[in-house]
Parts: C-alpha cells; sequence; structure tokens
C-alpha cells in the first residue's frame, strides 16, 4: 500500500503540481505575514499609467494568435500526422488555455472566492472593506482572485513541459520566456490596481500546473481523430463562454466636447465635475471580457464594442461625468427591453452652463 502511495506521488505531473502549488502557497503565506498585497497595491498604483494600459490591451493578442494556430495544427490532418511534437504542443497549449486558465481559473475559482479588486476597495479610494480572506464574500464589481490576464502570459512556458525532455535547452527558454511575459502583464494589472500580489501569482500557478497534466496525457505517439478532436473543442469554448458569469466596469474620457453615447443600457444618470467621462457597469455572460470595449470614432460617436467572442444576457448602467461646456445624447433601449432591441429612447444632457 505504502509502494503504491509513492509510487503515485513519483509520477511527474503529480511532482510538478506539489512543486508548482508548495511554492505558492509559501509565497502566499508571505504575503499575507508581512501584508505585501495591501503594501505592493497602494505603492505602484497609477490608474493613469499610459505604458500599463497599452500592455492590458495589447497583452491578450499574441495568445490569441498562437490559439488559432494551435487549431490550424490540429485542424490540417497532414501537418498533425507528419509532425507529433507540434501535434502534441498544440493539445497541450489549447487544454491549458480553455481548461485549466478558462473553466478553473475564470469560471470556478473565480466564482468560489469572489475577492473584490483592490482599486473597489477602500484602500485605494473604493467603497468595498477588503476581505479578510480568501472566501469572505463583499458586494462587488469586478472579481480579483485569480488573475485571468497573467495566463495568456504564463501559456508561453507551457513547451516547457512538452520539451524539457527533448530538448532541454529550448524548454528553459520557454519557461523564463513566459515568466517575464506574465511577469510584465502581472505588473501592468498591479498598477492598475486590477489585481494583488496573490491573485496574479495564482494565476500563474494554476495555468503551469495545467500544462504539466495536460503534458503528461497528451502523448506524442497518441493523436486524436478531427471528429473528436474539434468538436470537443468547440463545444469546451463555448460552454465556458455561455456559463461565465461576470460583472465589470469600463469607462472613457471623450475626447471631443460633445458627444453621442451609444449602448443597449437600462438606466442612464449624469452629474458634473471638472473631467468630461462616461462609466459603464456591464452585467451578463460571456468570455473573452477584453474583447469588450468603449470606443470612441472621428464623428464623436461612442459605442460598445463586442470584437470576438460569445455573451448573452448583458445589461448596462450608464452614468456621464460632465465637464465644463461640454454636452452629451444617450441613445439607449427601454426599461426591460432585451440587450439585442433596437434603441428606444434619447436623452441630451449638457453642461454649457456650469462653468
Amino acid at each position: 500500500m505504502l509502494q503504491t502511495k509513492l509510487k503515485f506521488f513519483l509520477k511527474e505531473p503529480v511532482r510538478d503540481v506539489l512543486a508548482i502549488f508548495g511554492i505558492t502557497i509559501f509565497i502566499t503565506l508571505l504575503a499575507f505575514l508581512f501584508g505585501l498585497d495591501e503594501k505592493l497595491a497602494k505603492a505602484l498604483y497609477d490608474p493613469e499609467n499610459k505604458l500599463a494600459w497599452w500592455i492590458r490591451a495589447k497583452s491578450l493578442l499574441p495568445g490569441m494568435i498562437v490559439s488559432v494556430a494551435a487549431l490550424g495544427v490540429l485542424i490540417a490532418w497532414p501537418i498533425r500526422i507528419k509532425y507529433p511534437v507540434l501535434r502534441r504542443l498544440a493539445l497541450v497549449w489549447l487544454a491549458t488555455f480553455i481548461i485549466g486558465g478558462g473553466f478553473v481559473n475564470q469560471i470556478l475559482v473565480k466564482e468560489v472566492v469572489q475577492r473584490p479588486r483592490p482599486r473597489e476597495t477602500v484602500l485605494l479610494g473604493g467603497e468595498v472593506q477588503p476581505p479578510q480572506s480568501f472566501f469572505q464574500r463583499a458586494s462587488i464589481k469586478g472579481k480579483s482572485f485569480p488573475s485571468g490576464h497573467v495566463v495568456i502570459g504564463m501559456m508561453f512556458a507551457t513547451p516547457f513541459f512538452v520539451l524539457r525532455r527533448r530538448k532541454p535547452k529550448m524548454a528553459k527558454y520557454f519557461l523564463a520566456g513566459g515568466i517575464v511575459y506574465a511577469t510584465a502583464i502581472s505588473a501592468s494589472r498591479m498598477v492598475l490596481g486590477a489585481h494583488y500580489l496573490t491573485d496574479v501569482l495564482w494565476g500563474g500557478a494554476i495555468t503551469l500546473a495545467s500544462a504539466a497534466i495536460a503534458a503528461y496525457y497528451f502523448k506524442e505517439e497518441r493523436d486524436f481523430p478531427n471528429k473528436i478532436t474539434i468538436p470537443l473543442l468547440v463545444l469546451t469554448i463555448f460552454l465556458m463562454s455561455w456559463f461565465n458569469k461576470f460583472e465589470m466596469n469600463l469607462a472613457v474620457q471623450p475626447k471631443g466636447q460633445h458627444i453621442t453615447f451609444k449602448a443597449p443600457c437600462s438606466n442612464m444618470t449624469h452629474s458634473y465635475g471638472n473631467t468630461f467621462q462616461i462609466n459603464m457597469n456591464l452585467k451578463g455572460y460571456g468570455a473573452p471580457l477584453s474583447m469588450l470595449q468603449l470606443d470612441e470614432n472621428k464623428k464623436s460617436v461612442i459605442t460598445l464594442r463586442r470584437y470576438l467572442g460569445i455573451y448573452r444576457g448583458l445589461d448596462c448602467n450608464v452614468h456621464m461625468v460632465l465637464a465644463p461646456e461640454s454636452s452629451a445624447c444617450f441613445v439607449g433601449k427601454g426599461k426591460g427591453s432585451s440587450w439585442f432591441s433596437k434603441p428606444s429612447h434619447f436623452t441630451c444632457v449638457s453642461n454649457a452652463a456650469k462653468k
């Protein structure tokens, strides 16, 4: 019996997972003992940092490109047969991305923990009291733990688990590159007040552990026919997006003084201030959240853009802060209308008299 248990713990993926989570738990304990989450959150917070916003906007693109390429490898039958290592890399990448980064990280753990983002707490000027533990729920507008953006960065370390026996030097380069990329994304998310240190730490750990398990079960000598692989991947992506409940805030500072805002939101409020800004609270189901953005065109028309993704049950509330000499017209839907219904009311507000 003892020998059987020892054999289980000596298996490669078990060793990997124990090492990854062991190190992560140790650093997490240090972070809580010395208050590193709160100290770093306050020290790094800079919501106007342009580099951090640029990294937030562009960091997901490389991962999306590789994911599409991995799907291409699996669909292209001659390539997956001729290059079994490439096939295995594609399978491990997609399994880690969909199951580890998507289902476990974004749906399962986020729904259980529901940790407020730093910028939503009184720590950084918000209204929510920071929870004393991961499992203390709060009235929040975002889900901080674990980080989803960091998954994309750490994904580039997944080839390490496939290549470490065949090409150990190259495998180490991938591991180092993935950690560096994930660190850059982590720093940007912390600067913007979106995550604590332990949020990004566990996002990376879940990704690495998922890759280790996937690399163990997907072997070069074992192939999966397209009639199984492709429908399974498509179904998994769809289900993860369909059941991923979220609530998020979007904000934009209009470039023009007189704008038109078009969005199928059920409610609009406004106030007066020194800076012209539009804040949207958006709820619903779907993914990826990074593809939901507020964009302003050359005609000063601001709309909610949904680029690539699956979304349902979306609803939103808008609050406009009008600067002196500014005005805005809101084109929205009637209360109780569906997300896809046509705009049904038109409201204009102005701060022309406020100076």
